[in-house]
């Protein structure tokens, strides 16, 4: 199927500024880099800890190699839709993001590079991962993004390197944005990039007009603390009110595959149960999520067990109010099932 990236759902490693996480998430990019956060990823991640219930909360907290970030779970009639996510806020100071731009005006990063011939201004700013914004008159082509995105990525600026936004405005308050990824290439949408994007944005209002470009002029009057933000994959909104204010993003977060590696028979062999599950009961061996089944249970012949349910096998129902499980009876709706050890 393909993807840009990886991550993981880990168990938090430990309290971070006097709040326990919920959770830690690690991400690697498509060249094996592992990179600190990953603003996509948050909100993929949390659909995907709250419908597999190993996370059943609307607020969340995740430990990531940027720090704890917070979110919220987006519902609509008990279903994910996405995240609003508490990205936290940008840092500023060149040292920190890292690059060797210096600030001009105090906060804001800001220099001209040349790369393959043309000179780019570029504003500098981290969320826990480096960014470089370019603002330019019209959307980028696939071309141009790829022969610029790639240069500047691994131009000596950023000592890191850095994710590469290439931004144009469409209309007032709203932005179009391309990103060239660091590690991965191009991408159809950067979480942490759009907020990077959104801090760019209305940095330039502390600069002089006439240091601005013309698409930065563009952006500046077009754009405020809210921008809904137009990128490959969909769109985005990103919020940010100025100084040592967090950067909010709110967007979907859909299932586009599932499925599993090879050697998941092997690992079946030592499922966990989540933690809710009632210890005076039976270790379940594996678990099968199921909807509208038909009743009664000998009738349903699940196909991840390939043919009828085994006869020495005992099937739990959750309760939908969390408090427990209850042995299947004939009224099975949607629910989730946990099927115990079956030989």
């Amino acid at each position: 199927v393909g993807s840009d990236g990886l991550i993981m759902a880990c168990p938090a490693s430990q309290t971070t500024l006097g709040q326990q996480a919920d959770f830690r998430m690690r991400m690697f990019n498509a060249d094996g880099s592992e990179a600190q956060t990953c603003g996509n990823g948050l909100r993929c991640l949390a659909r995907f800890v709250y419908e597999n219930y190993l996370v059943r909360k609307e607020f969340m907290k995740i430990e990531t190699g940027a720090g704890l970030v917070s979110l919220d779970v987006l519902l609509k009639a008990g279903e994910v839709t996405g995240a609003r996510v508490d990205m936290g806020p940008p840092r500023l100071v060149p040292a920190e993001i890292p690059t060797t731009l210096s600030a001009p005006v105090e906060g804001v990063p800001r220099g001209r590079v040349e790369v393959e011939g043309l000179e780019f201004w570029v504003v500098a700013v981290s969320m826990g991962n480096p960014h470089g914004t370019v603002f330019t008159e019209s959307p980028i082509g696939d071309e141009e993004l790829c022969k610029f995105g790639r240069a500047l990525e691994v131009n000596p600026i950023f000592p890191e390197k850095a994710n590469i936004h290439f931004v144009s405005l469409l209309e007032q308050g709203k932005i179009r944005l391309r990103t060239w990824e660091r590690g991965s290439g191009v991408t159809k949408a950067c979480g942490s990039g759009a907020c990077a994007v959104g801090v760019s944005c209305g940095l330039l209002q502390r600069l002089p007009e006439d240091s601005l470009t013309a698409a930065e002029r563009a952006i500046r009057a077009g754009t405020g603390d809210f921008i809904q933000m137009v990128v490959d994959g969909g769109e985005l909104g990103i919020g940010w009110k100025g100084d040592g204010a967090s950067v909010f993003m709110e967007g979907p977060a859909a299932v586009a595959f599932s499925g599993e590696f090879e050697g998941a028979e092997e690992a079946a062999e030592t499922y966990r149960p989540p933690a809710w599950w009632p210890r005076q009961l039976p270790a379940p061996g594996a678990r099968v999520r199921c909807a509208n089944l038909p009743t009664p249970l000998e009738r349903w012949a699940p196909r991840p067990l390939g043919g009828a349910l085994p006869a020495k096998c005992k099937v739990f129902i959750k309760r939908d109010d969390m408090t427990g499980t209850e042995e299947s009876g004939n009224k099975i709706r949607k629910l989730e099932f946990l099927i115990g050890k079956a030989r």
